[in-house]
């Protein structure tokens, strides 16, 4: 009687092994897919280190930004640090997320998901949807009282980001506006 019990307590150990080492090699594949991200690729083509100069609420402001891949490439991380030309005490600062969004009603390529923070808190956190085009990508991102569609578009080493505020239906007004070029990274981020 002992023998058979021994050789099912290993037979057991042997299964649970085989299992756990199949359940590794599934969540290996799974993370391999995602290593070959669905980022669009105008999205995508973003990555490096961009500077420039706008306004946001008609005010002028310089803004920088610091975009990478993340999360194996398959999301891109984009860091605002922007402050008013009159003040740079006057700071902000956002944190973007933008991935490829395969579970889009229209399941196409181009869908993007979003997520933004910024310095305002967590009460002012948004996720948004989009869709990459051409030489760029818009996103829309939804709050209690408006919609905030930001439109982005590169020509080579140029970046045009732009923020329209939609209240209700039809009333619409520019919110920001920022021409950057690109520049070599200094790695301070």
């Amino acid at each position: 009687m002992k023998n058979f019990y021994a050789r099912k307590e290993v037979d057991l150990k042997t299964m649970m092994t085989l299992a756990a080492l199949l359940l590794a090699g599934s969540a290996v594949a799974k993370a391999d897919d995602a290593s070959s991200g669905s980022v669009p690729t105008t999205v995508r083509s973003l990555a490096g280190c961009w500077r420039g100069e706008g306004t946001v609420l008609r005010k002028p402001v310089t803004v920088t930004l610091t975009i990478r891949t993340i999360l194996l490439d398959s999301m891109i991380a984009v860091d605002v640090d922007s402050s008013a030309k009159a003040d740079a005490a006057d700071r902000y600062q956002a944190h973007l997320l933008f991935g490829g969004d395969e579970l889009a009603a229209d399941k196409g390529r181009n869908a993007i998901s979003s997520f933004w923070a910024d310095s305002f808190g967590g009460g002012f956190t948004a996720t948004g949807k989009g869709r990459a085009h051409g030489n760029g990508f818009d996103v829309e991102y939804r709050y209690p009282d408006r919609r905030y569609v930001n439109q982005w578009s590169r020509e080579g080493d140029h970046l045009t980001w732009r923020i329209i505020s939609v209240s209700g239906e039809k009333i619409s007004k520019l919110f920001a506006d920022y021409a950057l070029t690109r520049v070599v990274c200094d790695g301070t981020r």
